[in-house]
């Protein structure tokens, strides 16, 4: 089984362009070296993180997640076991879509912002599933 976790959390102030670059070289070197995969989205200043691994390696990952500066306000939305990695080839995949088409992927019609999105997903885990799925698909046009 394969451990997964998905978290958002807010982007700091001054965080830039180049920033969010150096987010995703750092992800991509650190989680090959953990065995971690994963997908990262960028909306609205906020960021959903998904990570899947061992469960050690991607706990361990959220210890140093959570320390860093670039981002504030960790909040778990989802974590558990899961059959099969969904993100088996992507160290880190990146998207930045609109907040619409994330609460189309998540069957949240309605809501325009990710922090609506965000405080959905919190309140209907069991959505997350169709998130991860539409990420996939996303990923793959």
């Amino acid at each position: 089984m394969i451990y997964q976790l998905v978290y958002s959390s807010e982007a700091a102030p001054d965080l830039t362009d180049d920033g969010i670059e150096d987010i995703l070289t750092d992800s991509r070197i650190d989680n090959a070296e953990r065995g971690v995969t994963g997908a990262l989205l960028f909306v609205d200043r906020v960021f959903v993180q998904i990570l899947e691994g061992s469960r050690q390696a991607v706990e361990d990952l959220m210890v140093k997640i959570e320390r860093d500066p670039r981002h504030h306000s960790v909040t778990v939305i989802h974590e558990g076991e899961a059959p099969v990695r969904i993100f088996d080839t992507w160290r880190m995949a990146f998207l930045n879509p609109s907040p619409a088409e994330l609460s189309r992927w998540a069957g949240f019609p309605g809501t325009e912002s990710m922090a609506q999105v965000t405080a959905t997903l919190e309140q209907h885990p069991d959505r997350v599933p169709a998130v991860l799925l539409g990420i996939v698909h996303a990923l793959a046009d």
